[in-house]
């Protein structure tokens, strides 16, 4: 029982790191500068970095968190709530491997595998998929290889 829960806090502290650096790159991504840049090669840099684009493709494996207490729910959360701009950034979401959902922002169901793509305001079913285990490279493989073909963007971020 406590390695359990030993496992479960590990994860929730890795899935928090991801989402914080994610979160990063979306501020970068929105064309967020730095206030020390302001001048020389720096403030360039940051010029060319803002209008650059991005395509996030995050993979969320619901499992004991989501089934348990949400967790896969409040990220998702998250992620509507970030102000992301949609113009600078492509975002997908791919789920599956959760008996039941708690999203109350978007329907994920628990007998298929489904790829959405944010919107601006919230995420759009996009594509579904029959249900696959999400710890197969394959199912991983399918996912990245369709963002790609469909979102023709200059950076590619995957949040596994």
């Amino acid at each position: 029982m406590k390695k359990r829960y030993v496992i479960k806090i590990s994860l929730t502290i890795s899935l928090t790191m991801l989402i914080i650096c994610a979160l990063g790159m979306f501020l970068i991504a929105c064309g967020k500068k730095s206030e020390e840049t302001t001048e020389g090669k720096e403030a360039e840099k940051e010029e060319n970095l803002s209008e650059e684009t991005y395509t996030v493709m995050v993979y969320m494996m619901g499992s004991d968190l989501e089934a348990s207490s949400g967790a896969g729910a409040k990220d998702i959360e998250e992620m509507i709530g970030s102000g992301i701009d949609n113009s600078k950034v492509k975002l997908y979401l791919y789920t599956g491997g959760c008996p039941k959902w708690r999203s109350e922002e978007i329907e994920i169901s628990n007998e298929e595998n489904t790829i959405f793509q944010y919107d601006g305001t919230t995420f759009v079913k996009e594509k579904v998929i029959e249900q696959a285990s999400m710890g197969e490279a394959a199912t991983l493989s399918e996912y990245l290889n369709y963002v790609y073909e469909n979102s023709k963007t200059d950076k590619y971020i995957a949040i596994l």
